[in-house]
């Protein structure tokens, strides 16, 4: 009992010490500790990257239609533009 006592009182001492220093670090306008800055930094990145991908999500629903396949085949054309003067399409094939 006595044993665990003494490690205890030492750990809390430890602790008073850490808490000491964090203060101190804070009044000094610095981070508490390097395990804590090095904490906010990641969630920062963490932010900033759920940011950007929100940001390209939202852009991508956007310009892109909903109903949209992936496909790899090339876009067949259904019809062509002639060199005339007005330059609309004309269907070819079954259409024309």
């Amino acid at each position: 009992y006595q044993a665990t006592a003494m490690k205890l009182t030492q750990e809390n001492q430890g602790q008073e010490e850490q808490l000491q220093t964090q203060t101190g670090n804070l009044d000094q306008g610095v981070p508490p500790s390097e395990q804590i800055e090095l904490e906010w930094q990641r969630y920062e990145q963490e932010l900033l990257r759920r940011t950007n991908e929100a940001f390209a999500k939202n852009v991508l629903q956007e310009t892109a239609p909903s109903q949209i396949t992936q496909t790899t085949a090339e876009p067949r054309p259904n019809a062509y533009i002639p060199d005339d003067i007005v330059g609309i399409p004309k269907p070819y094939g079954a259409l024309a």
